[in-house]
């Protein structure tokens, strides 16, 4: 098997799958390169099988360059965005133009180029006066469109996560109450002042 197809199969999408590979890149660009071709190949698998490609994403350093690949020549030409449902996996509870809004993060490094129609991205209500009730409707959203319904442990065809030098991934931090709930679909975000 060839190295692009061996990086583009290890990244296959989780539905359904029980097995996962580690590969390890030599700095970021060759990662995020590798990323995207992962992205693609995902996308293509997915709407092959079932006509949409439900994605999860993050914010952060670990992210951006692959969102800037998928926003350039020629990825941004290639990726199906009309046949995609993007997700997020963590937000802050600050509104969508807040500099640390993962959202916005993703406007500006993403979203502001694709072409993915509005409807097809499903951004947390972060900003809500009732943070459970916009929780319990993220989660039904995301149950109805990604899940088709189901209530089953994988359910986005791919998740794109960073890590942080402090270990952390998707906002979950040691004993918050979100971790090892292998069932909390969506939690309310604590309102934390991000100065400091």
């Amino acid at each position: 098997m060839a190295s692009d197809e061996r990086k583009a199969s290890a990244a296959t999408s989780w539905r359904g799958r029980q097995r996962a590979e580690v590969l390890v890149y030599p700095d970021l660009e060759s990662l995020s390169h590798a990323a995207a071709q992962a992205f693609l190949a995902n996308a293509s698998r997915a709407i092959a099988n079932h006509g949409d490609f439900c994605v999860g994403l993050s914010g952060g350093s670990t992210p951006r360059r692959l969102y800037e690949i998928l926003a350039s020549p020629p990825s941004v030409d290639r990726v199906p965005w009309r046949h995609m449902h993007l997700f997020f996996c963590d937000e802050r509870a600050v509104p969508p133009d807040a500099a640390e809004s993962n959202y916005g993060f993703v406007a500006a490094t993403l979203l502001n180029t694709a072409q993915v129609p509005a409807a097809q991205v499903h951004r947390m209500e972060a900003d809500a006066d009732d943070m459970e009730a916009a929780a319990g409707r993220y989660e039904r959203t995301f149950r109805r469109i990604a899940c088709r319904g189901e209530r089953a442990p994988f359910c986005l065809d791919l998740a794109v996560l960073g890590i942080d030098a402090d270990g952390h991934t998707a906002s979950l931090f040691p004993r918050s109450a979100a971790v090892g709930d292998g069932w909390l679909w969506s939690a309310k975000p604590r309102r934390r002042s991000c100065e400091g």
